[in-house]
C-alpha cells in the first residue's frame, strides 16, 4: 500500500505525516507514507489546499488534518 502525503513543510503536513505513520505501525500494514511538496504532483491530483493523504492514488481528504480514527478508515478501506 502506497500512502502519500501531500504538502509543504508546513507544521499540519508534519502532524498528518506524524499521525499516519503511527496510525500504519499500530495498524501492522504493509505499507509506505512518502511526503510529497512538490507542487506540480499535488496539482495533478487535483488538490488545491494542503495537507492532503493519498492512498493507492486516491484522495481521502484535503485541507485539514484528519483524526487517527479517520485514518484508519481510509486504509482498512483500500486493504
Amino acid at each position: 500500500m502506497k500512502i502519500e502525503i501531500l504538502g509543504s513543510c508546513c507544521s499540519n503536513c508534519e502532524k498528518l505525516q506524524r499521525s499516519t505513520e503511527e496510525v500504519v505501525k499500530e495498524m501492522s500494514v504493509a505499507a509506505t507514507v512518502e511526503k510529497v511538496s512538490d507542487m506540480q504532483k499535488i496539482m495533478g491530483y487535483g488538490v488545491m489546499r494542503t495537507p492532503a493523504i493519498v492512498v493507492n492514488g486516491k484522495v481521502k481528504a484535503m485541507g485539514r488534518v484528519p483524526g487517527k480514527d479517520e485514518i484508519k478508515k481510509y486504509i482498512q478501506d483500500e486493504v
